[in-house]
């Protein structure tokens, strides 16, 4: 329970950094959908981008679910599309492959759904690909 609170807390200062790139809470949509989003897809309101911790299961992993759960019910009325990092999440060394993964996805985002928020997030390993594909590897405040 302590881990997840340290990196709560660290995800917190990266969300303060990002800024506007992050979405903060207030209202969400139907259940929750462990697979990623697909480009024929309209473009959802809010897109979570999550790397699973070391050792969890494929997808958004068990700490992203509930983040996931928990953010949706803070957005009602808005779509909400999940997307799970893909990488090994075996370890820090890892990161790279995740890094290229979670840019490819934003970079995709970005072109093709420039009004949708993103919202992003990471455990254990997963919030140093997050951190090291946004560019923040430290943040004060």
């Amino acid at each position: 329970m302590a881990r997840w609170l340290v990196a709560h807390v660290r995800a917190r200062r990266i969300a303060r950094c990002l800024g506007a790139a992050v979405v903060t809470a207030s209202g969400l949509l139907s259940a929750p959908i462990d697979i990623p989003y697909a480009s024929a897809d309209p473009c959802p309101d809010v897109e979570v981008v999550f790397a699973r911790g070391k050792t969890e299961a494929a997808g958004v992993g068990g700490i992203g679910q509930p983040f996931v759960e928990a953010l949706r019910s803070q957005l009602a009325g808005r779509s909400v599309g999940v997307y799970a990092v893909n990488y090994p999440a075996t370890d820090f060394p890892t990161t790279a492959q995740g890094m290229n993964d979670a840019s490819g996805h934003l970079e995709s985002m970005a072109a093709n759904c420039p009004n949708t928020r993103m919202v992003l997030g990471g455990y254990s390993p997963g919030a140093a690909v997050i951190a090291y594909t946004t560019g923040v590897t430290q943040c004060r405040g």
